[in-house]
């Protein structure tokens, strides 16, 4: 499985990460430690870290500036990405309150972007994706 991770990560050019509408440490952490992981050690690369909400109180975080809030329907219209990472998250239901038949439509109209699920929870009404 770290070899078709990696492969994926090596075959994009532009990554958004998002998590969880509401999310808590562990979702902003998640999107913070992966985001910033790429960036280090994929500079060329474009990484966007996008959540539709922020955590009060959690700004001491490094890289926390770094994170965009953003729809996932216009953070995928705006970056155009090559691969989507869903951390702390198994399905666009919940990545989006409202977005989630318009995200979905955007990823079927688009089927070279890829999508890895990272989650640790139950499964349930996971995505499909190219890694879970």
């Amino acid at each position: 499985m770290e070899e078709k991770l990696k492969k994926y990560i090596e075959d994009s050019q532009k990554i958004l990460i998002t998590s969880h509408i509401s999310p808590d440490p562990d979702a902003i952490c998640s999107v913070l430690l992966l985001g910033r992981t790429l960036k280090v050690n994929y500079p060329d690369k474009q990484v966007f870290m996008s959540l539709e909400e922020l955590a009060d109180g959690l700004d001491f975080l490094t890289g926390f500036d770094q994170l965009e809030k953003i729809n996932l329907v216009a953070a995928l219209e705006t970056h155009n990405p090559d691969l989507v990472f869903f951390v702390d998250a198994m399905n666009v239901e919940r990545c989006t309150r409202k977005g989630a038949s318009a995200v979905r439509e955007y990823l079927s109209l688009h089927p070279g972007v890829a999508q890895i699920i990272i989650d640790h929870h139950e499964q349930v009404g996971v995505n499909k994706a190219a890694l879970y």
